[in-house]
């Protein structure tokens, strides 16, 4: 099989994974709160401070008060939470060990696709 037919097919695999692994985790997540998610992980694993503030001006997230909205969910459904700083005006955004679980789980489905196509 030629290389990059090789990762098309990897990719389309992790792909079916990711939604199965989501439908069974993270029910009514849409593309935008995917992005906001994905940020947030990111800003935890660089050991970045992440504010409402700094995710709100992010404007690929959408208008701030879109943001907000999508971040009172979430806080909802206990996939972010917001914590106290030391300006009580300002707080950090940081993921919950549910969604590290969720992302533990899509390292597990990469781990073992990779397994296979060795």
């Amino acid at each position: 099989m030629k290389s990059h037919s090789l990762s098309k097919k990897f990719m389309l695999e992790f792909v079916i994974q990711r939604d199965a692994a989501r439908q069974k985790k993270l029910t009514d997540l849409t593309p935008r709160d995917e992005r906001l998610l994905d940020i947030v992980a990111l800003a935890y694993a660089q050991k970045e401070r992440l504010s409402v503030k700094d995710l709100m001006s992010k404007s690929e997230l959408g208008s701030p008060a879109v943001i907000h909205q999508r971040m009172k969910s979430l806080v909802a459904d206990k996939l972010i939470e917001l914590q106290d700083t030391e300006d009580i005006r300002r707080y950090q955004v940081a993921p919950t060990e549910k969604l590290l679980n969720y992302f533990d789980i899509l390292g597990k489905t990469i781990d073992a696709l990779t397994a296979t196509h060795r």
